[in-house]
């Protein structure tokens, strides 16, 4: 008797651990219990059981027994199951994805893509495009270029609608893509919606290719105000902006930029104000930073003369290649700061490393002094010598694009990439495929920049239409009454 007692008070507890470990795989899916099957598929859904006061669903669930559940003429326990669907990483088996896995998960996407696994990057980022809770627009992009290069343009459209939900830059250029692959894939209706959607943002790359796509003007704003005694005064109660409007009037102009650079006025009319002064005094570097403030505050007014400034300068020899794109380059590379230094020692307003300077100098028989690359019109002039250099190289070969993507990477780069992507003829598509995004971004802020400076003076954009079209950017060394037009072929 004594021996059954105890058993039984060693069976008790593995009984109530044993019900406690079949409740617990039924919470996760993994055994079916009696019945519950079939009353589910039934409809029936017996009710939660509902916590006593100060206690958690949880530990009121963990208290059904294996006889509760299973008792004649007892509902089957219903316990909250996880939502589950198919894994984005699986390939089908039930998984939950954290944000950040799925986040990871499409970078990797988008690793193996830049690095010419298409069909490993398809198959990851239309994982997580189909089965994510909401938009994750890098899986749409990566899976939308994947679908393009497999020609599945129905596909590659519905992707690329998802990449459009990222803001700003992004989403223009998911939005440009869409419209591109529903041109491809004959849905007619959609390209003017999606178009209409990355014109939205006319200042980017993508949405100046729209907007052109469109036959749209785009209503830009060069108007500066003009510098008034009331500005002085307002300047004049800031000691820093005081001593650089002495500084400026005295001639002393790096002094008094250094000086402006720093200040960044809360108010908009300071902001004004300053931004009359700059243009005034002709820096071009406060105007920007100015106009970027005055751009960014969220309003609808944009002081585009200040965006796109005009440089008081020129190339000591003069412009032999297209103003409109040395002051694009000169934007993106210093932001008009003849005085800019990269870390890796690259110099001036064309950001050029000291020993293409010395390159390019020898090759043209100019000599170089200690400070010659924060001359402005020396600096110039050696940039402009070497990208006439680099449209002469075979991989450049007069196309604008490779021509910026050499600037920007190196010529070795643009050999390498072009050998890795032979096959590919779209220049879109090549851009997009380079696996550094500080290049992409440079040679789509570039030739965004470049088209609103031609724009800006009007002059024809033929490389604009002539990528909306379709068709590669060509840039012309000489010809017609413009010198330095460009067309989409020779």
């Amino acid at each position: 008797m004594l021996k059954s007692k105890t058993l039984q008070g060693v069976h008790a507890p593995l009984r109530s651990l044993f019900a406690l470990s079949l409740l617990v795989l039924t919470f996760l899916g993994l055994i079916m219990v009696p019945g519950l099957e079939t009353r589910a598929a039934a409809g029936e859904h017996p009710p939660l059981p509902v916590p006593r006061p100060g206690e958690s669903l949880k530990s009121r669930v963990v208290q059904y027994s294996l006889s509760d559940i299973t008792k004649a003429g007892k509902a089957p326990l219903q316990v909250p199951v996880p939502r589950v669907r198919p894994s984005a990483l699986t390939g089908g088996a039930p998984d939950l994805v954290s944000p950040q896995s799925v986040s990871t998960q499409a970078r990797q996407a988008a690793k193996h893509l830049y690095g010419g696994e298409v069909k490993a990057a398809s198959d990851l980022a239309a994982r997580i495009a189909d089965h994510a809770d909401s938009p994750v627009p890098l899986a749409g992009w990566v899976a939308g270029l994947a679908a393009w290069m497999e020609q599945d343009y129905s596909a590659a459209a519905r992707y690329f609608e998802l990449a459009a939900a990222e803001p700003g830059p992004e989403g223009a250029a998911g939005a440009y893509w869409a419209a591109r692959a529903h041109k491809r894939a004959g849905h007619a209706p959609e390209v003017s919606t999606w178009l209409l959607r990355a014109a939205r943002h006319p200042r980017t790359f993508y949405g100046l290719l729209a907007a052109r796509a469109l036959g749209r003007d785009i209503p830009f704003n060069w108007n500066i105000p003009a510098f008034t005694e009331a500005d002085r005064f307002i300047l004049e109660q800031i000691p820093v902006a005081k001593q650089a409007m002495d500084m400026a009037q005295a001639g002393q102009v790096w002094t008094a930029q250094a000086d402006l650079l720093r200040l960044q006025p809360a108010d908009e009319e300071t902001r004004l104000a300053l931004l009359a002064f700059a243009s005034q005094e002709k820096i071009p570097a406060v105007a920007l930073q100015v106009g970027t403030l005055l751009s960014a505050n969220g309003q609808e007014t944009y002081y585009d003369g200040a965006l796109y400034p005009d440089t008081p300068w020129e190339p000591t020899s003069g412009f032999s290649i297209d103003s409109a794109l040395l002051q694009a380059i000169v934007r993106r590379e210093s932001r008009f700061n003849p005085q800019a230094r990269s870390a890796q020692g690259a110099a001036g307003l064309m950001q050029l490393l000291p020993s293409t300077a010395r390159h390019v100098a020898q090759a043209y028989g100019m000599t170089l002094g200690q400070d010659s690359l924060n001359d402005p019109a020396i600096n110039m002039d050696l940039g402009q010598k070497y990208l006439g250099d680099l449209l002469e190289d075979s991989a450049v070969d007069g196309d604008l694009m490779s021509l910026l993507i050499a600037y920007n990477a190196g010529p070795g780069n643009l050999l390498k990439w072009k050998k890795k992507w032979e096959n590919v003829d779209d220049s879109l598509l090549f851009i997009e495929l380079i696996p550094l995004a500080e290049t992409r971004g440079y040679v789509e802020e570039v030739l965004a920049s470049y088209w609103i400076y031609r724009l800006r003076h009007g002059k024809p954009t033929p490389t604009l239409t002539a990528l909306a079209e379709g068709m590669p950017a060509r840039y012309a060394l000489a010809g017609g009454a413009d010198p330095y037009a460009l067309a989409s072929s020779r």
